[in-house]
C-alpha cells in the first residue's frame, strides 16, 4: 500500500506559486517589463503573464486608504528618481513631476470641492402673521393708534 505525500507538498508548491506570483506582479509594480522580470526570475515569459495574472486574480484587495497611501508612496519614488533631472532644469521632468505633484494632490483630497455647513430655519410665515396680528390687536384694544412704526415695533419685539 503506498503512501501518497501529495497534499504537503501540492500545499507547498501552491505556496511557492503564490509567492512567486506576488513577486512578478511587485516586480511589474516598480516598472519591469515581463520580459525583464522573466528573465530575473529565470522562468519564461509566459510564465510571469500567467503569475501576474493569478496574482489579481486572487488577491485580497486592499482597502481603500491603503491602496492610497500605496499610491502616494509609489508617486513620491517617481519624483524621487526625476528630482535631479528637475534640478538640471529637464522641462519634461518638470511637467511629469506637476502631474504627479497633481495626483497626490487629488488623491489626497486636497483638490475636493470645499463643504459648506448651511443651517436655515423654516419660517411658517401663517404663524408669523398671526402672532403679528395679535400684536397689533391687542395694542388696539389697549385704545393704541396703530401706525407704521406700531407695526415695526411689533415686529421687532416678535424677533
Amino acid at each position: 500500500m503506498a503512501i501518497s505525500g501529495g497534499s504537503a507538498h501540492t500545499k507547498k508548491n501552491a505556496a511557492a506559486t503564490a509567492e512567486q506570483a506576488k513577486h512578478c506582479y511587485e516586480l511589474s509594480m516598480f516598472g519591469l517589463s515581463q520580459g525583464e522580470i522573466a528573465t530575473k526570475l529565470g522562468v519564461s515569459q509566459a510564465t510571469v503573464s500567467r503569475r501576474i495574472q493569478e496574482h489579481i486574480k486572487n488577491r485580497v484587495h486592499p482597502k481603500a486608504d491603503e491602496y492610497r497611501a500605496q499610491q502616494i508612496d509609489r508617486l513620491h519614488m517617481y519624483l524621487k528618481s526625476i528630482r535631479s533631472r528637475i534640478e538640471q532644469g529637464d522641462d519634461n521632468a518638470l511637467k511629469s513631476a506637476m502631474r504627479v505633484e497633481e495626483r497626490i494632490a487629488r488623491l489626497m483630497g486636497l483638490d475636493a470641492a470645499t463643504q459648506y455647513q448651511v443651517q436655515t430655519e423654516i419660517v411658517d410665515h401663517q404663524t408669523e402673521a398671526q402672532k403679528l396680528l395679535t400684536g397689533l390687536l391687542t395694542r388696539k384694544a389697549a385704545g393704541e393708534t396703530l401706525t407704521s412704526e406700531t407695526v415695526r415695533e411689533v415686529r421687532r419685539e416678535l424677533r
